[in-house]
């Protein structure tokens, strides 16, 4: 009940840059997609992510993961979202709607960590050392990709 009140809060309360629609009408799985705000990187691009909502949501986060492909710190390549709220730092208090508006803020201001510090996320490294490069290429996916 909880879940499908807490989606149709996006059908009656309009939030820009954002909107969930779910899978096959099954409220379990839903599709969000995130318009790139402006003045950044992102901006004009249309982000898509996945969302998977466990049987014990919301004591129990969804899952997020995007799936179009985005060059950003605290998004990995493969489109895990590395943020604290969908992790250690859940709450039940947490709704879909706070943690995508959550997601989109750090599209302009990355919550840098060293928990995807590796392989997968050379973003946190070139924003940190060479912000030029880091947006040119974040500009270039949301280009091709987005």
């Amino acid at each position: 009940r909880r879940l499908w009140q807490e989606l149709r809060s996006f059908f009656d309360e309009k939030t820009p840059y954002l909107s969930v629609v779910p899978i096959d009408g099954a409220w379990e799985n839903c599709l969000a997609c995130i318009e790139g705000p402006p003045n950044t990187a992102y901006e004009r691009g249309i982000f898509w992510i996945h969302i998977c909502y466990p049987a014990k949501y919301p004591h129990v986060p969804p899952k997020m993961k995007f799936i179009t492909p985005i060059f950003h710190p605290n998004f990995a390549t493969d489109g895990t979202i590395d943020l604290d709220f969908l992790d250690e730092m859940w709450s039940p208090i947490n709704t879909t709607k706070s943690c995508l508006v959550s997601i989109l803020s750090v599209f302009g201001s990355p919550l840098v960590s060293d928990r995807l510090r590796d392989e997968r996320n050379e973003a946190q490294k070139m924003w940190a050392e060479d912000y030029e490069s880091y947006f040119e290429i974040a500009r270039m996916y949301t280009e091709d990709f987005a």
